[in-house]
């Protein structure tokens, strides 16, 4: 934060200290929290909930049976939870692994398959695909949308760690993907060990006050009227609220592939590699081309919370 910004009618002065900052980060986040939570969770998920709306509802994916593996037991395409007409397919030879968890829910201990992607086994970079004929090819391009997910975070020195990207364009592979163009490339994890960021390159949305956790979080991010992101911890003892952080980041121009773990950038003179790339679980994730209603979002949600968690 430079000196003269101005967060909340205030003017503050660039920190000095590591402390300070953080101090700072949170205290950003509480000014803006008094005017901006839209999305509040009920104390216990509707158990009749039923399954997440269908309307718009791009790619559905959660582990369990949909995974598919390789002969060395990587996973080589998480298919669709509606049938193998759409499905994330691995890029190259970066293949997660599949990881069985039994997570607390509000009905009991369930057992679920997550994707685990690993920065010491090959990464992650599957391509969202849609082969159904006559389709066109899954994108966020130009359009409203609602992505909801339930992920881990490891602990590790990863900073900029996105469980969902987009390629973009203009972006400089030979640097690591950087220099895209504005409002191209969509970034959707964690930024830092206790920041959750919502980013349309490089318009960010960050959440402040989640603490890091090796333990599934609820994400919904948005773009579009209603946008913004709102964040809750699912572990049982969590004592974390879902807020909605920021505004939506804009629409998302010429976004190109939808990526889950990781985007491959390829390098003239040196191997392919997933630059950015994801260091955790994937339990389960619901994309959408629209905005959904407050009413659709806490279905989703509830769903979501019902299978993964008690908040």
């Amino acid at each position: 934060m430079g000196a003269g910004d101005r967060r909340c009618g205030r003017t503050t002065t660039a920190p000095k200290l590591a402390v300070t900052a953080a101090v700072a980060l949170i205290a950003l986040a509480g000014c803006t929290l008094s005017h901006l939570v839209t999305f509040p969770f009920r104390a216990t998920p509707d158990a009749n909930a039923g399954a997440p709306p269908s309307r718009g509802l791009l790619l559905w994916l959660e582990g369990d049976d949909s995974l598919e593996l390789d002969g060395a037991g990587r996973v080589a395409r998480w298919n669709d939870a509606r049938g193998r007409d759409r499905a994330a397919v691995s890029q190259l030879r970066f293949r997660g692994s599949p990881v069985t968890t039994t997570i607390a829910t509000p009905y009991g201990p369930r057992r679920h398959t997550a994707l685990r992607c690993a920065a010491d086994s090959g990464r992650c970079a599957y391509w969202a695909r849609d082969f159904r004929p006559g389709v066109p090819p899954l994108t966020l391009t130009g359009t409203p949308y609602s992505i909801l997910a339930v992920v881990v975070r490891r602990p590790g020195p990863r900073f900029n760690n996105y469980f969902l990207m987009t390629t973009g364009t203009g972006c400089q592979n030979r640097f690591g993907g950087t220099g895209c163009t504005a409002g191209t490339v969509l970034h959707l994890g964690w930024a830092w060990d206790s920041m959750i960021r919502h980013s349309h390159y490089d318009f960010d949305v960050n959440s402040f006050v989640l603490l890091p956790a090796e333990g599934p979080v609820l994400i919904v991010a948005q773009s579009g009227p209603r946008g913004g992101m709102d964040v809750a911890s699912l572990g049982a003892a969590s004592a974390h609220t879902a807020f909605n952080s920021r505004p939506d980041p804009g629409p998302l121009i010429a976004s190109n592939q939808l990526m889950v773990g990781g985007t491959p950038f390829f390098y003239p003179d040196g191997p392919d590699v997933p630059d950015w790339f994801f260091t955790g679980d994937i339990f389960a994730l619901l994309v959408y081309d629209r905005e959904l209603t407050l009413a659709e979002r806490q279905q989703a949600s509830d769903y979501l919370r019902n299978n993964y968690g008690p908040r």
